[in-house]
């Protein structure tokens, strides 16, 4: 029988309520590591770091910068946990969801699978609609403390009004420099563009 969840992570136990850095190790189904997702959490307030994005939920809503792109939707498989609408399959004996299906991801759906002990989560089994998907096993567990900004509401990043031109009058556009200083680069696209010749933090200017 499939049931729509409202899961509340401080009574089904999914992440520590106190103050926690929990890291996952994450892979592709080809077996390629992948940058690990860290999720910190205290009480019913939690920030995901998946896929070179930042989410943030509040206790009733998820926050980000913009909305989820296919090249990161593996991240769905932390933030389906907490979605009002999420269809669940199976739960365990305390009620945590072990199967979600039909997860909006991108441009597809998914199936996640959940496997908990003491601590919460400790693993994740996403499946896309065509096959693909990404394991993710916890690998550590920490007391952290953290500041107030640490659950600050992602900067929304919108588009210029007018263009890529900005002003075109001279003078200091703040809204274009807010924008760049939003954009998050990946290490896998920054090492991508320093191999077809450009320079940054992998590979600096030699100076002669």
């Amino acid at each position: 029988m499939l049931l729509p969840a409202v899961v509340l992570l401080s009574t089904l136990g999914i992440f520590p309520p106190s103050p926690t850095i929990t890291v996952f190790r994450t892979r592709d189904f080809a077996a390629h590591s992948l940058p690990d997702v860290t999720v910190r959490s205290a009480g019913e307030r939690l920030r995901i770091d998946a896929f070179g994005r930042v989410y943030v939920f509040d206790g009733k809503t998820w926050f980000s910068d913009r909305p989820l792109a296919d090249e990161e939707s593996g991240a769905v498989a932390f933030l389906a946990l907490f979605e009002p609408d999420a269809v669940v399959e199976r739960t365990d004996t305390a009620g945590r969801p072990t199967v979600l299906v039909d997860v909006p991801a991108g441009t597809k759906k998914a199936r996640v699978e959940y496997r908990f002990d003491g601590s919460g989560l400790a693993a994740a089994n996403l499946v896309f609609s065509d096959g693909s998907g990404f394991q993710f096993r916890r690998e550590s567990s920490e007391p952290g403390a953290f500041p107030p900004t640490e659950f600050d509401r992602p900067r929304v990043v919108a588009p210029p009004p007018e263009g890529l031109a900005g002003r075109g009058d001279g003078k200091p556009d703040a809204a274009a420099v807010e924008r760049l200083f939003a954009f998050t680069i990946t290490d896998a696209e920054q090492l991508a563009f320093e191999k077809a010749g450009g320079v940054g933090r992998f590979r600096p200017r030699t100076r002669r």
